[in-house]
């Protein structure tokens, strides 16, 4: 028979701290710009987690003359990117508030200046899977994201007609041992991307949805890559895909046209990429699918979705629709009862 052990537990009320607002604006902008990865954001092509791009004091076009953007950043999420334009409030998010972030994402649509300044950064830190359609999509559509300690109800309410979300950022500091934290969540809407859904090649193969030796292929006119998941990424931080032989052939035999055709941002990319298909190696999907509308004029110019696009030849499957399968799993898994 198993012995049981009896537990007895001394249980006591004891004040350990409080919250507490930032001393100013400026200190809640140094901390979220020194610290931009609390929000949760991961790119896929980076060795470490982290956003695109963050400014502060950004310039920009305002209805009672010119304002100025706290923080603006351009993040990767699934497989695009979104613009946040951050306002920050040390202590409660108002109507005033509202309204003044709210007249930034209108001026926005007008303005030039500040679009052309992140639009000429992002071609100059050469980045890896992006391309100009996508950049301009996420330029032109911004989020607006209030950032406050408190949110007035009233504030919430116009928020949310005004399609504005809003984080809580404040600090804590435990009276006992002098110890210092940050509290981040989500106040309205869903800002930060910690917990959101990310999905990788072993949770396809743990779902019996693919092997590891199944091929995908892309294809356009005729013209068909074909590869498969790489096995030291089966992570979700990076989805590579070794392309076979034949695929390798049909890109370098390809290259020294397409290479004369290929705009600013693909010369970014396109000369590693190359590099890797010449020794065997495997390369980010979306880079994969750059090239084959490079090589052959399609499927989509758009390399940041290739979900879409790639297809699981042995079920003949659009790997979209995997990925799908494999979200409503794991959320009816989530859902059920411990």
């Amino acid at each position: 028979m198993e012995k049981r052990t009896s537990q007895i537990w001394k249980v006591h009320t004891e004040r350990i701290g409080a919250l507490e607002a930032f001393k100013s604006e400026y200190d809640m902008e140094a901390f979220l710009m020194n610290n931009p990865l609390i929000l949760g954001y991961r790119s896929e092509a980076a060795s470490l987690a982290q956003p695109i791009l963050m400014k502060q004091q950004l310039g920009t076009k305002a209805k009672e003359g010119a304002g100025r953007l706290d923080i603006c950043g351009l993040f990767p999420k699934g497989e695009t990117y979104e613009l946040l334009i951050f306002e920050l409030k040390n202590g409660e998010i108002d109507i005033a508030a509202v309204n003044q972030l709210s007249e930034y994402i209108d001026g926005w649509h007008d303005e030039k200046g500040a679009k052309q300044k992140i639009k000429q950064q992002v071609k100059e830190m050469g980045l890896q899977e992006i391309v100009e359609d996508d950049l301009e999509r996420a330029i032109e559509n911004p989020i607006g994201v209030l950032v406050g300690t408190n949110f007035l109800a009233e504030a919430i309410s116009k928020a949310n007609a005004n399609k504005l979300k809003g984080i809580r950022l404040a600090r804590f500091r435990a009276e006992e041992k002098g110890e210092y934290y940050v509290i981040i969540e989500d106040q309205i809407g869903d800002v930060i991307s910690t917990g959101r859904f990310q999905w990788s090649w072993q949770d396809l193969v743990a779902e019996n949805l693919i092997e590891e030796t199944d091929s995908l292929i892309i294809e356009t006119k005729g013209n068909m890559l074909r590869g498969q998941p790489d096995r030291d990424t089966l992570t979700w931080v990076k989805k590579k895909i070794l392309l076979d032989e034949d695929s390798r052939k049909r890109i370098l035999d390809a290259a020294d046209s397409f290479k004369q055709n290929a705009g600013e941002l693909e010369r970014r990319w396109l000369p590693k990429t190359l590099d890797s298909i010449r020794h065997g190696k495997p390369i980010y999907i979306t880079n994969a699918t750059g090239l084959s509308y490079l090589a052959f004029g399609g499927p989509t110019k758009s390399y940041w979705v290739p979900l879409y696009w790639w297809v699981h030849e042995k079920s003949g499957k659009k790997l979209e629709e995997m990925v799908n399968l494999l979200m409503s799993r794991k959320g009816r898994k989530q859902n059920q009862p411990g």
